[in-house]
This record gives C-alpha cells, structure tokens and sequence, in this order.
C-alpha cells in the first residue's frame, strides 16, 4: 500500500476502473499485460477535470482486496507526463 501507479481509466460509472500499466518508484515494472484491475472513486480525483475512457491517471494504492483480485486507489491525477521508458 502507498505505492504509486499510472494506469487508464477503463469505465465510469458510481467509480473509475482503471487498468494499471506501470509501477513508479526505485523500480518501476510493467504491469500491463497482468489485467491488475482498480477502482478510483469519483470523488478521490485530484484537480476539477472530468475523466473519461482512455485518460491516464496516476494514483496511489489505498488499499488491496486480494478476494476480489482488486485495489482500491485514491488521489487519482490526470496524467501527461511521458511514460517511463520501460514502459515503451
């Protein structure tokens, strides 16, 4: 918990679902191909705008529920920043 994550936002309804592509930190890792599934709930986007299906955002783990293979993520950013180069 507390790690950071950059993912697309997948659907919008009562929550965000979100797909995480990428790990930040002292070792970033390439997640994309894993399916990893998140929630962000709509009111813990950070700054006023509306995200829609395909934005990508950064966030950070709040919260792991290994029974439903999900996290739950909070202070979700809308992201423009390139991507880090394992990614590409």
């Amino acid at each position: 918990m507390g790690d950071t994550l950059i993912g697309t936002i997948t659907a919008k309804q009562s929550v965000y679902g979100v797909k995480v592509l990428v790990t930040e930190g002292d070792k970033p890792y390439v997640v994309a191909d894993l399916g990893i599934k998140a929630v962000l709930q709509l009111h813990h986007v950070v700054g006023s705008r509306i995200l829609a299906a395909g934005d990508m955002v950064r966030c950070t783990v709040s919260e792991v529920v290994p029974e439903a293979d999900k996290l739950v993520i909070t202070n979700g950013v809308y992201y423009t920043d390139p991507m880090p180069a394992n990614y590409k």
